[in-house]
């Protein structure tokens, strides 16, 4: 059971490095359209939901 447990842990890891990477390449390319004003705006939502999906990892 403990090694399932891992197996998913590290599969749902790689899956959420994915998506912040894509997040990351979204965030640059809104950067540089909008500036600096509104990366905040955009980056608050994105660390909140990422930062959420590391708890329910564990």
């Amino acid at each position: 059971m403990e090694g399932l447990q891992q197996v998913l842990h590290n599969s749902n890891r790689s899956q959420w490095q994915i998506n912040f990477r894509s997040a990351k390449k979204l965030i640059v390319s809104l950067r540089r359209r909008l500036g600096k004003k509104y990366l905040l705006i955009t980056l608050a939502p994105i660390a909140s939901t990422g930062s959420s999906k590391i708890y329910h990892s564990f």
